[in-house]
C-alpha cells in the first residue's frame, strides 16, 4: 500500500498501478450498487406475489449473486498486506466485476426478465451458463 501511496504522488510509477485502482474503483461502484439493490429488490418484489413477479426475483437475486460473487473474488485479490495475486489476473477479475455489475444493472432497467423468457419457463435454466469459475481455479495457486 505504501507503494501504492508513493506511486499516486509520482508520475512516473502511475501507469504500474492504474490497474490496481481501476480494481479499487470498480470494488467501490459494485459495492455501492449492491447497497443500494437490496433495498430496491425488497420493496419492487414484496409488493407483487404472481408467477411473473416470482420469476423476476429468481433473475433479480441469481444476478446479485453473481455480482457479490465477483465483488468478493476481487476484494480477496485486492485487499491483501502484500499484493501477491497477478496483475493480469486482477484485471481479468476487474473486466469481469465490470460486466457483470452492468449486465445487473442492464436487467433491473428493463425488469429483470431476459427477452424471450416466458414467465412459466424456468428462468434459471435459460440462462447461459458463465464459464467465468475457470478464473478461480488459477487464482489461490501461487505466492500467499
Amino acid at each position: 500500500m505504501k507503494r501504492l501511496a508513493a506511486a499516486r504522488t509520482s508520475t512516473a510509477a502511475a501507469p504500474e498501478t492504474h490497474f490496481f485502482e481501476a480494481a479499487v474503483n470498480e470494488l467501490l461502484k459494485s459495492r455501492r450498487v449492491l447497497r443500494a439493490s437490496y433495498a430496491y429488490g425488497y420493496h419492487v418484489t414484496a409488493a407483487e406475489s404472481t408467477a411473473k413477479t416470482r420469476a423476476k426475483r429468481v433473475v433479480f437475486e441469481s444476478m446479485q449473486n453473481e455480482v457479490e460473487d465477483s465483488t468478493e473474488r476481487l476484494a480477496q485479490m485486492v485487499n491483501r498486506p502484500n499484493l501477491c495475486t497477478p496483475r493480469g489476473t486482477i484485471v481479468a477479475a476487474t473486466v469481469l466485476l465490470r460486466r457483470k455489475r452492468r449486465e445487473f444493472l442492464d436487467a433491473a432497467e428493463k425488469g429483470y426478465i431476459p427477452d424471450g423468457v416466458a414467465p412459466e419457463d424456468d428462468v434459471l435454466a435459460s440462462r447461459p451458463s458463465d464459464d467465468d469459475d475457470d478464473e478461480s481455479d488459477k487464482r489461490g495457486k501461487g505466492c500467499c
